[in-house]
């Protein structure tokens, strides 16, 4: 484990499987993305005229964007940089902050892994993460 940045506020877990156990260190910034729904248009068999709706179940999808101190040597930083190398798919974990037990846990592929020098500290390696889920995230409290 990277000792080099302590986690601050947020909490995520990753791994690769579906209830992932280990912290993701050196978290400097967390930001869930997506989720929106759109309104689309629609029409009906009567009737020709097209309107918009939100359709229920319809919504972009979640993903998370991360940016870590990284460490190359740290296990974690190096099975997430591998599982995006690979294309595998891996299980994270957000644990809310101040809520007991809320969390978010999604499944999906990372998409971005883009190690360079840091930019809150220039001394400091610094990876820009990109995360997309698969599917809809579970929320649990």
């Amino acid at each position: 484990m990277s000792t080099k940045i302590a986690n601050r506020l947020h909490v995520l877990k990753g791994g690769l499987t579906a209830t992932p156990t280990e912290v993701v260190p050196g978290i400097i910034e967390l930001t869930p993305t997506g989720g929106e729904r759109d309104m689309i248009p629609t029409t009906t068999l009567d009737t020709t005229v097209v309107e918009t709706a939100i359709p229920d179940t319809l919504r972009k999808g979640r993903g998370l964007t991360i940016k870590i101190a990284y460490d190359p040597a740290d296990t974690k930083h190096e099975e997430m940089r591998a599982a995006y190398a690979a294309g595998t798919p891996y299980y994270f974990t957000h644990v809310l902050p101040d809520a007991g037990a809320a969390q978010f846990a999604m499944l999906g592929t990372i998409t971005k892994f883009l190690p360079g020098p840091g930019t809150t500290n220039p001394k400091m390696l610094e990876a820009d993460i990109e995360f997309m889920c698969h599917g809809a995230e579970v929320f649990t409290q």
